[in-house]
């Protein structure tokens, strides 16, 4: 006869409970270690060091699973991590993995808005702004902005993208039909070519109706049945059956939850890209309501960093040349060098050497803080010439050339001070291009400073000022970056000036692009363009500008159905392996 095993029921129980009581503990133990490494990636974010707080929160990520709330701010900030790092498309997925824990995270969905306009995907930008303006009360005027340039810039896209339809002969390019959009009891009716794929569909759906987010399209087939959208040829089989019942087109657009959207095909998204320049854009400001996720309490909010620091250290170190990767810490250099020539072990002969040292530390540091004084008017320059409209256009203008003075005067500033500071005459070159692109883009009278056709001489001064500081910059060797001395930071030298250089060039081949594009608009210059686009490829290829980039540029040229693009991106392709 087999024995009743006494109490083996209670056993059991005890056991399971020390069990899930342990487990409890080792769950409390991680998460306390992951806020540890979180609060180790922000410091370490703080200081620039990128590589070391992408590190710090990943190994935080791996300790905090099933901390919903944790786990999204982490995401958050790996992602923020990655856009300075230039890592666009991991940067979505992280900030895609916060929103998935936690779809109203404020930060996180700003953040991938951002991403999004950058890789040149605005419809999902669009979408992403037209979310938080919902969620959020009413009075962010970022977010508007925001929006406002994305619709504009959606709406460029496919008059130019008309446009170009219009002026071709081949049958092949597609015919222009009618097309009802429907949302609700709003109804719209455009005009689309025959062959519009389901990207562009989305994004002319997001232009026509402002309060749409995330959203299905959807049309009634010939035998009654609902039929949801997802790529070019259902948008085909809808146009083609209302054409062969001798109907309009119509299409719905229904509201749906963001996790049911179908999105585009990854060839179709190629068509509605709109890339930005090869230098960033503006980057959208936010204000301190916007510092904590909008359902979460004051006392329970997780700290996250501050989007001012990633606004600055990305705008500096695009378009302005300053890596937050390996900064400069000047005064610190000189302030241990004052320290070490105080010790009165020190002989006069060495304490003179270390405090001359320290001056030229403390010099160094003073012509830096001038160009990024410079710098930050420079960009509030960009943000008036942003807001102008076309009545307030002379007076934005004039706004912005009062902050492009002010920078002047400290760019100059710093070269009364060192003559041969490259990165001062760098930034005047800057300068100046900023000054070409205002007169390109305004409808101001011809005696204005800022005519259109003033442009032309910005450019060229400012090519003038491109040259002149890659001469200024030490003799580039093979293997340049890699300074072998270690001494009084002369690695860290080497590096600056090798993205001094890279921005000297990719600015100089922004320049010749645009003077291309003046002098292809100039009946009395057309054979001229040509080769100043040639030449700004050969500035492309000498800053290491990827080829995606340089390829969306010739397709955003006002001359771009007369290019040779396959020949010119093959010669590209060809020198950049080259070098």
């Amino acid at each position: 006869m087999a024995r009743k095993r006494r109490g083996g029921g209670s056993t059991r129980v005890v056991t399971s409970n020390v069990v899930s009581k342990q487990q409890t503990e080792d769950d409390k133990a991680f998460l306390r270690r992951a806020q540890e490494l979180k609060q180790e990636g922000n410091t370490h974010f703080n200081h620039g060091r990128l590589e070391h707080a992408r590190q710090a929160y990943s190994k935080g990520l791996q300790l905090c699973k099933g901390q919903s709330e944790e786990a999204a701010v982490l995401h958050s900030n790996l992602g923020a991590v990655l856009m300075l790092q230039h890592n666009l498309e991991e940067a979505v997925k992280e900030f895609t993995l916060a929103l998935e824990l936690d779809p109203y995270f404020i930060r996180a969905r700003q953040r991938r808005a951002r991403a999004y306009e950058l890789l040149g995907n605005l419809i999902a930008a669009l979408s992403d702004v037209r979310f938080l303006l919902k969620v959020l009360p009413k009075g962010h005027e970022a977010f508007v902005t925001l929006q406002t340039r994305l619709v504009d810039q959606i709406r460029k896209e496919s008059r130019l993208k008309k446009e170009a339809e219009t002026k071709k002969d081949t049958m092949e390019e597609g015919e222009m039909v009618s097309l009802k959009l429907v949302q609700g009891e709003d109804v719209r009716l455009v005009e689309v070519v025959d062959n519009i794929n389901y990207a562009e569909l989305r994004a002319l759906a997001l232009e026509k109706f402002p309060s749409i987010s995330h959203f299905s399209v959807q049309f009634t087939d010939s035998e009654g049945d609902v039929v949801t959208l997802s790529c070019q040829d259902d948008v085909n089989v809808a146009l083609r059956q209302a054409r062969d019942k001798g109907n309009t087109a119509k299409m719905t657009i229904q509201e749906i939850e963001e996790k049911e959207v179908i999105q585009p095909p990854t060839e179709e998204m190629a068509s509605v890209k709109i890339t930005p320049e090869l230098q960033l854009s503006d980057e959208l400001e936010q204000g301190k309501g916007l510092n904590s996720d909008a359902k979460k309490d004051e006392a329970d909010e997780i700290y996250e960093l501050d989007d001012w620091m990633i606004d600055f250290a990305e705008l500096f170190k695009e378009q302005l040349g300053i890596d937050p990767d390996t900064p400069l810490d000047l005064s610190k250099i000189a302030w241990d060098k004052c320290a070490e020539a105080l010790d009165s072990s020190i002989q006069h002969e060495k304490a003179e050497d270390l405090l001359r040292q320290a001056a030229n530390k403390f010099e160094d540091s003073i012509l830096t803080a001038l160009v990024n004084l410079g710098n930050v008017y420079m960009c509030l320059a960009r943000k008036y010439v942003d807001s102008k409209t076309d009545d307030k256009e002379a007076d934005c203008i004039e706004k912005a050339d009062t902050e492009l003075d002010a920078a002047e005067r400290v760019y100059k500033e710093a070269l009364s001070r060192k003559a041969d500071f490259a990165d001062a005459v760098l930034a005047l070159g800057q300068l100046a291009f900023e000054k070409g692109k205002i007169s390109m883009s305004t409808k101001l009278p011809d005696e204005h400073k800022y005519h259109s056709s003033k442009s032309e001489a910005f450019f060229e001064s400012s090519i003038e000022f491109f040259k002149d500081s890659l001469g200024l910059l030490p003799a580039e060797s093979e293997g340049e970056g890699e300074a072998e001395a270690k001494d009084n930071g002369s690695d860290t030298n080497a590096s600056h000036d090798v993205g001094i250089r890279a921005q000297a060039q990719v600015m100089w081949g922004n320049a010749l692009y645009e003077l291309s594009q003046c002098f292809a608009s100039d009946d009395s210059k057309q054979g001229k363009w040509k080769p100043l686009l040639e030449g700004a490829l050969e500035k492309f290829k000498d800053a290491k500008c990827r080829g995606e980039e340089v390829s969306n540029a010739l397709q955003m040229h006002c001359k771009s159905e007369e290019i040779d693009k396959d020949k010119l991106m093959e010669a590209f392709q060809q020198g950049a392996e080259d070098k």
